[in-house]
């Protein structure tokens, strides 16, 4: 989860085409890949923030396959619908 892997890089390493991968993904778990992937790292994100309160949001964003932190805080915003940082302070 910590490491971008892209449908279509899955696709190249299997020699799969990345449609039917999707496809397939879908109808397996009902969710499409790239939510999966960011449910994954939103509930790690917490799991870091509550399990080490010292970190900062730079930190959990990297630690979980974000390279920038204005783009892991919306997305952690839209999912708990809270700001890493409020969730960082208490």
């Amino acid at each position: 989860y910590m490491n971008d892997v892209t449908i279509a890089e899955m696709g190249n390493r299997f020699d799969i085409s990345p449609t039917y991968i999707s496809r397939i993904f879908r109808q397996k778990t009902g969710e499409k890949y790239i939510d999966f992937v960011t449910a994954v790292r939103m509930k790690k994100a917490m799991e870091l923030f509550c399990k080490n309160p010292s970190l900062s949001v730079k930190e959990v964003a990297e630690r979980v396959g974000y390279i920038s932190e204005k783009h892991f805080s919306k997305t952690f915003k839209k999912y708990f619908d809270c700001l890493p940082s409020q969730v960082a302070k208490e």
